[in-house]
């Protein structure tokens, strides 16, 4: 599967990964670490994203509060945090192909509203082009 999501951590790429899910894991892993060291909540928020690139040329940014709330909206996240593992593959079984379309779509057209993504999450699901 193509690793089409990079993990930014202090405007750095560290990861790259094919599935949201795995980004989101990652993302968690580092942010996690770096808390123990005392990281600073602005530099939480304005330099750790999740990145969608699309085509090489068009990428979408997701901030880590942004992430955060797009993984739970998607419920992969539980209200406590805590990850939602049905089994290994479960986002990417699941939603994997919908997110890729919705972020692909966004990155597109320069939309960015968390909502209007899980909106297009759920109708490419209910949709499923993919057959």
């Amino acid at each position: 599967m193509k690793k089409q999501y990079h993990v930014i951590i202090n405007l750095e790429t560290r990861h790259s990964c094919s599935t949201f899910q795995e980004a989101w894991i990652k993302m968690m892993e580092e942010t996690k670490k770096e808390i123990k060291n005392g990281l600073p909540v602005q530099i939480l928020e304005t330099t750790y994203f999740i990145v969608f690139k699309y085509r090489n040329n068009i990428e979408f940014p997701l901030s880590f509060y942004h992430a955060r709330d797009f993984a739970h909206r998607i419920g992969i996240l539980k209200e406590d945090g805590d990850l939602v593992v049905v089994n290994d593959d479960y986002c990417a079984e699941e939603f994997e192909p919908y997110i890729a379309d919705a972020f692909s779509r966004c990155a597109v057209l320069g939309a960015n509203d968390i909502n209007e993504i899980v909106d297009l999450v759920k109708v490419f699901k209910e949709l499923d082009l993919s057959e």
